[in-house]
């Protein structure tokens, strides 16, 4: 379920997607987001009408100094910083570090960089021990007993917070083409943001011979594409066999952790 918001966008509830043993997702428990950075009274106003008691922050030390997460009464906040370095085009201090303007100039001669680098941001964020261990903790929040109705979110809510839900959903025994479903979703909640970034590739961009090839590329890096997902879902076979197999190996997720999962966040059909 979406939920419109004045100032957060792409803030979604997992809640309604089936299961392999016919039960689906309970409403109300699982959420995620954007930047939250920005919310208006009205929108921590919602976030308490809906009852998340914990938010789990997917960005780097350096954007959550730049734009704090709003401090909430009665929530538990949790700061996971998932890359020990900078991963370019993870993490979106745009205005602050003139990314968007060096991957440009990356991009003129080889105007498929940005789109490219994020196909293998998505092997690269459940492979390396850094954001492996952002997971497992994630996982370990989660599975407490405190946290009952949980918010991630990064800065756009499509990558770091994608990723989380991709996760949690196999966890769960999701249907895989709603798994994709909720992934692809990201496309139609953050049409601000994806034109902002065009725009600003038309300014620096646009009397370049490949223009439209680095407009193509960027478009396609800002937005939640299929190539990104089944990278994620090939690593994990890759790595491990299988989705299950890869939460067990590299997750430590045993069968008593997913039974407690299902338990908490499933209900019956």
């Amino acid at each position: 379920m979406y939920y419109q918001m004045e100032n957060i966008e792409n803030f979604r509830d997992l809640g309604g997607i089936t299961t392999s043993d016919n039960k689906k997702v309970r409403d109300g428990k699982l959420f995620r987001c954007a930047d939250l950075s920005s919310a208006t009274k009205n929108d921590i106003e919602k976030i308490k009408q809906l009852g998340i008691d914990t938010i789990v922050d997917f960005r780097s030390t350096r954007e959550t100094m730049v734009k704090k997460d709003p401090e909430i009464e009665n929530v538990r906040y949790y700061h996971i910083n998932l890359f020990k370095d900078k991963l370019d085009g993870i993490e979106r201090n745009d205005k602050e570090d003139h990314f968007y303007e060096w991957m440009i100039e990356q991009s003129y001669d080889y105007p498929n960089r940005f789109a490219d680098q994020m196909v293998a941001n998505y092997s690269t964020m459940i492979s390396e021990e850094y954001p492996l261990n952002g997971y497992r903790r994630f996982f370990d929040i989660l599975l407490d007993e405190k946290s009952d109705r949980i918010l991630w979110h990064c800065s756009a809510g499509k990558d770091r917070t994608g990723i989380a839900a991709i996760l949690v959903l196999e966890a769960l025994g999701a249907d895989k083409d709603q798994i994709y479903e909720n992934y692809l979703e990201t496309n139609k909640h953050l049409k601000h943001s994806v034109s902002e970034v065009q725009e600003t590739v038309k300014r620096l961009a646009g009397e370049h011979p490949n223009y439209e090839a680095i407009l193509g590329s960027f478009s396609k890096a800002m937005s939640a594409s299929e190539e990104f997902i089944d990278n994620c879902y090939r690593t994990m076979i890759e790595k491990a066999g299988s989705p299950q197999a890869y939460l067990e190996k590299y997750l430590d997720l045993n069968d008593d952790d997913i039974r407690k999962l299902k338990a908490k966040y499933c209900e019956d059909l």
